[in-house]
């Protein structure tokens, strides 16, 4: 049985290098994810003001028909609702919507987490590698 003998100092070097590599990528990841999280965290914020103001402005007509209701002179009739179509952004491409850019962002989270879960593994196997060099 024939055993491959290692060059210690070349495979330690390239092992090192992969090593820096996953840890540079690893470091961008958590980056990424941080700010994805301060981005989700304002988008909940968001729509925690919205419903909010919804709220607020339900039970400002319910009080306003109430007054209307009960005064001598006619009802006003109800304030028209102008509703604003989606927000867009323009981009160099196309128009894309702020739903499609946070969908992008969460699919961008997962494949995030995905590669911490193979950087992880990649560095058990690294550790194996060098613990079997040693």
């Amino acid at each position: 049985m024939k055993r491959r003998i290692l060059k210690q100092p070349e495979d330690s070097a390239d092992l090192r290098d992969i090593a820096l590599k996953l840890d540079q990528i690893a470091q961008r990841a958590n980056q990424t994810g941080a700010k994805l999280e301060k981005i989700e965290m304002m988008k909940q914020q968001q729509q925690q003001q919205k419903q909010v103001a919804i709220e607020s402005e339900k039970t400002q007509q319910t009080a306003k028909d109430i007054f209307d209701n009960d005064s001598f002179r006619p009802s006003r009739p109800k304030r028209t609702e102008f509703r604003a179509k989606k927000q867009r952004v323009r981009t160099k491409s196309k128009d894309v919507t702020i739903d499609q850019i946070f969908e992008a962002l969460t699919c961008l989270r997962e494949e995030i987490n995905m590669l911490n879960e193979n950087h992880d593994e990649m560095v058990q196997q690294i550790n194996t590698i060098k613990s079997l060099i040693e």
